[in-house]
């Protein structure tokens, strides 16, 4: 072999052997770099048997200043702290399997120097713990959320880390005390009820199944405040300071005989108008509820066969202050009296927000917020339980374009 062919042969064995050194060391390094990122990362989300393990979820929240915990019972779970108090046990279990999915994804920061700027130091954000008996199974800090994702500092590991925003379930985690109780007051089948009585310091009213339908009396309490009578009561004091200037006006162009008429006038029209009053104000129960319309009975129904408390009292309410101690006066009481011979009372006393008031079961303790939509049930003037009178149709050739060909319109004769 000549000389120049032995050199060329042993180049190529170096760039074979240099290219198996640099596979070598490269695979050795990214081996490395993954095996110092993986131990960089810490575990954080629970194992898939480890979920129907948890027993005990505690949340501190920094923000809302309020420890929260939750513990399963063999009837769910319960709130256990600030307050003693049923869970909703559906959106406890939703956050539970979620932290099957809590995976670290990325690393912001290896230190501690960055914890107050991500809200995940001590005394920040939502430190969150579970346990599985007696041991932690889950043990972090969750503080702002980013394009990054939300942000997590895991108890006994220095660093900031993030988990994806999508599989951590934010307005789970962040919820008050209040926002953890089961809301669930009432469950009701329309069906099992054959009567229905209502009291507020309108009156009391009766509502009796009747087949397929409903009869309904109303008896006006004597002592009702006059809310209707207000009303009319300041526009004919308007209308009579009208009527004071136009007499006086009239008096000086008009004979004193027309005057006269105009008054009788007047006077058989309010008599006319007095008896229609009365009688949408106090339905006769003797001679039948002739406005009476049974489906609004069946619509009441509809609002309270699932009753859920709209919101609940602060420990600072008491029966007395939310006029609980005297419903029938200060809002009013529904009685719904089941085929059973059981009985359901509900009642209702001061406003709490807008319309919505103060209410609990007539067994129970509990008081809990009412929506107003389902209170407006239970204060109800009798118009409520009344007919609607349909609006006349507008007669032709009021005035309004109905529409039609061009040919229709109104347009100058030719000469």
């Amino acid at each position: 072999m000549k000389t120049e062919h032995k050199i060329f042969a042993a180049l190529a064995v170096l760039v074979v052997l240099g290219g198996l050194l640099f596979w070598q060391h490269s695979s050795a390094k990214a081996q490395k770099e993954a095996h110092s990122e993986s131990a960089e990362k810490p575990t954080l989300a629970l194992n898939p048997e480890d979920i129907p393990k948890v027993s005990k979820l505690e949340f501190d929240n920094a923000e809302k200043k309020e420890k929260i915990v939750l513990e399963k019972a063999e009837g769910g779970w319960n709130i256990t702290s600030p307050i003693q108090a049923k869970a909703n046990a559906k959106e406890v279990d939703d956050l539970v399997k979620s932290l099957e999915k809590l995976k670290i994804v990325d690393q912001i920061d290896r230190g501690t120097a960055t914890y107050a700027e991500y809200d995940v130091a001590d005394g920040k954000g939502i430190h969150f713990v579970a346990y599985k008996g007696n041991d932690k199974a889950m043990d972090a800090t969750f503080g702002k959320s980013g394009g990054r994702g939300q942000t997590v500092r895991v108890t006994g590991r220095d660093g900031v880390f993030t988990v994806s925003k999508d599989e951590y379930k934010s307005i789970l985690f962040g919820k008050d005390s209040k926002g953890w109780r089961d809301k669930l007051v009432l469950e009701l089948k329309d069906t099992d009820v054959a009567s229905i009585d209502v009291e507020n310091p309108n009156g009391k009213y009766t509502f009796t199944r009747d087949g397929d339908n409903w009869k309904g009396a109303f008896e006006k309490n004597p002592n009702a405040p006059k809310k209707d009578e207000k009303k009319p009561e300041g526009d004919k004091k308007a209308e009579g300071d009208k009527k004071a200037e136009g007499d006086k006006k009239a008096e000086g162009d008009k004979k004193k005989p027309e005057g006269d008429k105009k008054a009788e006038g007047d006077k058989k029209a309010e008599g006319d108008k007095k008896p229609e009053g009365d009688k949408k104000e106090e339905p006769a129960a003797s001679s039948g509820w002739e406005k009476f319309d049974g489906k609004t009975v069946e619509t009441l129904l509809g609002a309270f066969k699932k009753l859920n408390a709209h919101d609940f009292a602060d420990a600072a309410d008491t029966v007395e202050s939310t006029g609980l101690g005297d419903a029938a006066k200060e809002g009013g009481v529904i009685t719904f009296k089941l085929k059973s011979g059981d009985e359901i009372k509900i009642l209702i006393g001061r406003k709490q927000k807008g319309t919505a008031r103060f209410a609990k079961k007539g067994d129970g303790d509990l008081i809990f917020v009412l929506a107003g939509y389902q209170a407006d049930w239970i204060t109800a003037e009798p118009s409520k339980f009344e007919k609607k009178e349909k609006k006349d149709a507008p007669p032709a050739g009021d005035g309004h374009d109905h529409g039609g060909d061009d040919e229709d319109l109104d347009l100058p004769m030719e000469e």
